[in-house]
């Protein structure tokens, strides 16, 4: 439970949030155990965001095998953070920063990033100090890194200065009004009409994923937490410009025209499927069949025949 109340460093989450835990009935104890290895960590009462969940993701620390398995493969305990944003406090927006290789992963793997993103290469006169061969960037367009990515950010975090310290433990975020189109981990309801939403996959998300620093680092996810807590204020006071908000919209609009299109280009090849497979078992009930059956079977044929012919008169008339 100790390395889990780290993500509580500096008090952030208390400044932040008016109610820690899945209800006001938790107690002191604000961590779900989710296994023996996981914890979740439930925060609400926010502007811009209906809720915050961490997902602490610990090194299996209970039986020697996995004790061996990460002298050969070592690795921090991790931070996974998922930011519930508002309906009206984010415009549609799709970025992702991480590095090179896990970048190529989250946009293989996500369809937002796939339909709406590009990558895009950082202008070094704009921001002179970004890692540009430690962090990738994927996004609709560069405005929405150089308007989402504020100064203070960029000199605490995001640069090469910093990289080496607090920068080794930051592996990704991705900022999507899309995320009904990936799946997303729920947020955990406060109360009966979050409860009924439940059901509806959100769309506007913000994920972060950290590495949990030493110890004696402590001070370093501070910074981190506070750099997430930076870009829920950011995006819900972001607006786009008439002409991004046209482009962005016609995007989504041919997409779902698209999706549509494939879905109905499914259906109707289910359809002749169907139709080829009945006409395929009717062909071989009729070549088992009797003499006598086959008669009834043919004059059955030519009076459908005839009804159709009429019918398809009667129409033309």
């Amino acid at each position: 439970m100790a390395p889990a109340r780290r993500t509580q460093e500096g008090a952030v989450l208390e400044r932040n949030f008016s109610l820690l835990g899945p209800d006001e009935e938790s107690g002191p104890e604000i961590l779900t155990r989710e296994s023996g290895s996981e914890y979740q960590l439930y925060a609400s009462g926010r502007r811009y965001c209906q809720a915050m969940v961490f997902t602490l993701d610990l090194k299996k620390r209970q039986d020697l095998f996995s004790l061996a398995y990460y002298i050969l493969n070592p690795r921090l305990d991790a931070l996974f953070v998922e930011v519930f944003m508002n309906e009206t406090s984010m415009p549609p927006i799709v970025l992702a920063i991480a590095p090179p290789k896990v970048a190529k992963e989250l946009a293989k793997d996500n369809a937002d990033i796939v339909k709406f993103a590009r990558k895009i290469e950082i202008n070094r006169e704009r921001c002179p100090s970004w890692p540009a061969d430690k962090l990738a960037v994927y996004a609709e367009h560069s405005s929405v890194f150089y308007e989402l990515m504020p100064e203070p950010l960029l000199e605490q975090v995001f640069n090469r200065a910093t990289w080496d310290t607090v920068g080794r433990y930051f592996k990704y975020l991705h900022f999507t009004s899309e995320a009904h189109l990936n799946g997303s981990r729920e947020a955990a309801p406060a109360d009966k009409d979050a409860a009924k939403k439940a059901a509806e996959p959100p769309r506007n998300v913000l994920k972060f994923a950290l590495a949990l620093p030493p110890q004696d680092r402590m001070e370093d996810l501070g910074r981190l937490m506070n750099m997430m807590m930076t870009f829920i204020d950011v995006v819900g006071t972001f607006k786009l410009s008439p002409e991004q908000q046209k482009r962005a919209d016609r995007v989504r609009q041919e997409y779902e025209e698209s999706k549509w299109k494939e879905a109905e280009k499914q259906r109707m090849e289910a359809i002749q499927e169907k139709k080829a497979q009945r006409k395929a078992e009717e062909k071989e009930r009729v070549k088992n069949m009797s003499a006598e059956a086959y008669q009834k079977w043919e004059e059955r044929q030519q009076r459908i025949q005839t009804k159709r012919a009429i019918k398809a008169r009667t129409k033309k008339l």
